[in-house]
């Protein structure tokens, strides 16, 4: 018995000063994890995933003149009950910080699929360069601005 509390005492130190001495994210961590969380509720086609990082500021560009945040929520609700499931492949995302403003960049690669054998073949898909803006708002990380350009094969 004593051997086992000696046992419990010493991990459960290791792991408080494991924890104490575990260093904080980078702010240029804590976008990259804003932009997976995107990545991850547009996979599951949560719209209420991805918005919960969208900034009532956000303005977007398709391409065709910008766009506002209930737009986008509109557009990505229509997206996903028309489409069905995506995966998103993400090369590395290269930050910027400069105050409470960031800028990230990176290139994705979006498949739609059927949900079924053919996931492994997609349906369609779109290789994007995305340039994402952010601001440090009270909640975090929010996304304020979004562009996409399609990807250029070099």
């Amino acid at each position: 018995m004593a051997r086992f509390t000696l046992f419990s005492t010493l991990a459960l130190l290791m792991i408080l000063v494991t924890w104490r001495f575990w260093p904080e994210p980078s702010e240029e961590d804590r976008v990259r994890e804003v932009i997976r969380a995107v990545i991850a509720g547009a996979e599951a086609g949560d719209v209420g995933d991805v918005m919960s990082h969208v900034s009532e500021r956000f303005s977007g560009d398709s391409g065709e003149g910008g766009f506002d945040k209930p737009t986008l929520r509109s557009l990505l609700t229509v997206r996903f009950l028309k489409h069905g499931p995506i995966a998103v492949f993400v090369a590395e995302i290269l930050v910027e910080i400069t105050g409470v403003d960031a800028h990230a960049n990176f290139d994705a690669l979006l498949t739609e699929s059927t949900g079924n054998w053919t996931e492994i073949i997609p349906v369609n898909a779109d290789g994007w360069h995305m340039e994402v803006d952010l601001s440090r708002e009270d909640k975090g990380w929010k996304i304020v601005a979004a562009k996409r350009s399609d990807v250029r094969l070099q």
